[in-house]
């Protein structure tokens, strides 16, 4: 399984199943199994999208409190979510598709959007160091497996929900 670091909002928003599409400048052949991890990144940009009224109430049942939510409230430094990363097109073949999701990226022409689907919110977030680009996890647990294991053991103990799914 492969990770993929993302400032927040973003990766809970993702997370709860309110992002489908990550945008990046540059394209990945990659498909399959991707977790989302929360960087720790903060910067004027992510306090700005945190503050809308619209992201606040799509977070709020992650955390569990009503909003406003703060910063705290938000996990940093952990993988929140695994996903499915089933298609990347570049940001101009999109039309219809984005309407939903064109505030919660950058979409401009040149740029790559990744369709993220079978979204799974991690009910307790996996605490690691992230990295740019596209990166293997490491080892995880008590009984140091790999994510993918880890993942699977959560599932079982019922402590992954489903987001979006139909």
């Amino acid at each position: 399984m492969k990770a993929l670091s993302i400032w927040q909002p973003w990766a809970s928003l993702i997370a709860v199943g309110a992002k489908r599409f990550e945008t990046r400048s540059w394209p990945t052949r990659y498909r399959g199994p991707i977790a989302i991890h929360a960087a720790r990144h903060w910067g004027q940009e992510c306090a700005d999208v945190f503050s809308w009224y619209a992201v606040q109430a799509d977070l709020a049942p992650m955390v569990g409190i009503d909003p406003p939510l703060l910063k705290r409230d938000l996990p940093f430094g952990a993988i929140v979510a695994v996903a499915v990363l089933a298609d990347c097109v570049p940001t101009q073949k999109l039309r219809t598709e984005i309407l939903g999701n064109r505030m919660l990226g950058n979409f401009a022409p040149g740029r790559f959007a990744w369709r993220l689907e079978r979204v799974e919110r991690l009910l307790r977030p996996i605490p690691c160091t992230g990295r740019q680009g596209l990166w293997e996890p490491g080892v995880f647990g008590n009984r140091m497996v790999t994510l993918e294991q880890y993942v699977g053991e959560l599932r079982g103990e019922g402590l992954l929900v489903k987001e979006g799914w139909a």
